[in-house]
């Protein structure tokens, strides 16, 4: 009989299959922390399992490579230099955290034994940053007004966001690639900025700020000759200027009055 004359039976057994799907799919699973993962500092893998598939009192163990070699077990860690198993109060399971992550930790298939069962996973991160191991700025040059400049970084993933400031001008840089990308990073990115500071208010320096993920880099070249920039001090010098005659004025109509009063007797 065909199921359009069966619906309640046919509604009960895709109910009946959703729940099982959604069973083995929340069974076990991997999660990886922080994200984005940050290259350099430490990884967590954890690895939900259930209880009906995991019992509490039976024996855990992380393992890396192909012949999955035990580095923690039971919470104890054979390599502590490098590896932690960390209890996980939620599903009652074990983390690995995985110190000073780097590319060759990318490589590894990691797997988590309960008793016989096994679960392996590779760490495969769509998002995460690689701190420069290098950040510098050229010296200023400037002519006629134009500064000039460039900005370096090595090892870093993605491209940074990054500012040349100077005084009012705040202007954007824009990085370039002669390296190519390499093993999750990039191995040099580059970035000429040309600044028409003519008539601008301008500092005798340049800051070039760069910011990635929750950290900032900040390196600043000192302007050598910025007379044609306007200078951050006129305002202030015009006041003082003003206040100067002002009293000057002011002790010289005193004076002037004593004169006068005394030719007057």
């Amino acid at each position: 009989m065909s199921c359009s004359y069966q619906v309640p039976k046919c509604i009960w057994i895709a109910l009946a299959f959703s729940y099982v799907v959604q069973g083995s799919y929340r069974t076990v699973f991997f999660e990886i922390l922080p994200d984005p993962i940050i290259f350099g500092d430490s990884v967590v893998l954890r690895c939900y399992v259930s209880e009906k598939i995991c019992d509490t009192i039976i024996r855990k163990a992380w393992g890396i490579g192909p012949s999955n070699s035990v580095i923690c077990s039971n919470g104890e860690s054979y390599r502590k230099n490098k590896y932690k198993m960390i209890s996980n109060n939620i599903s009652g399971n074990y983390d690995l955290e995985i110190f000073r992550f780097n590319e060759k930790d990318m490589e590894n298939l990691y797997t988590y034994s309960c008793g016989a069962k096994t679960f392996s996973k590779r760490i495969t991160p769509s998002d995460y940053l690689y701190y420069p191991s290098l950040f510098s700025a050229s010296k200023v040059h400037i002519d006629r007004g134009i500064i000039r400049g460039s900005v370096k970084m090595e090892n870093v993933f993605p491209i940074p966001n990054c500012t040349v400031i100077s005084g009012e001008i705040v202007q954007k840089v824009v990085f370039y690639v002669p390296g190519g990308y390499f093993k999750w990073k990039y191995k040099e990115i580059n970035a000429k900025y040309i600044i028409n500071a003519v008539g601008k208010m301008c500092d005798n320096k340049v800051t070039i700020v760069c910011r990635l993920g929750q950290k900032t880099y900040e390196v600043a070249r000192k302007i050598n000759n910025n007379m044609h920039c306007k200078s951050n001090y006129i305002i202030p010098v015009l006041i003082v200027t003003g206040v100067i005659i002002t009293i000057a004025s002011m002790i010289w109509m005193i004076f002037h009055r004593y004169n006068c009063n005394n030719n007057s007797h």
